[in-house]
């Protein structure tokens, strides 16, 4: 099953490969030198904060890849947020369509068995 960021995603009237157009248009071309480690910037860790923020503010107690990319379009300003944005997809819309998503169906939920 597709995970919760893509649901949203193809809710919101695109793909996930029409986005990877997109994106790979604004990243170094393949075969660019990258560091073996590449530092979290700034952007990133904001993401990060603003993505366990969402999920805490909508009461869930999981973070998943639908709060991911609420955070990425909430901070805004980097590629991936600047092709989303191209893509009509809003931080408020994708989190409405989050909030449609039935309870218990997204592979994010917790299973028997799993720990905190």
């Amino acid at each position: 099953p597709a995970g919760t960021g893509t649901r949203i995603i193809h809710a919101c009237g695109t793909g996930p490969d029409q986005l990877a157009v997109g994106l790979a248009r604004r990243l170094p071309p393949p075969g660019t030198e990258a560091p073996d480690r590449p530092p979290f910037t700034a952007g990133t860790k904001k993401v990060i904060e603003l993505t366990a923020r969402k999920a805490r503010q909508l009461g869930h107690d999981r973070i998943g890849t639908g709060h991911l990319l609420l955070g990425v379009l909430i901070q805004g300003g980097g590629p991936a947020a600047d092709v989303l944005a191209e893509a009509g997809i809003t931080w408020q819309r994708a989190e409405r369509e989050l909030l449609r998503l039935p309870a218990g169906e997204d592979e994010e939920a917790p299973q028997p068995g799993d720990h905190p």
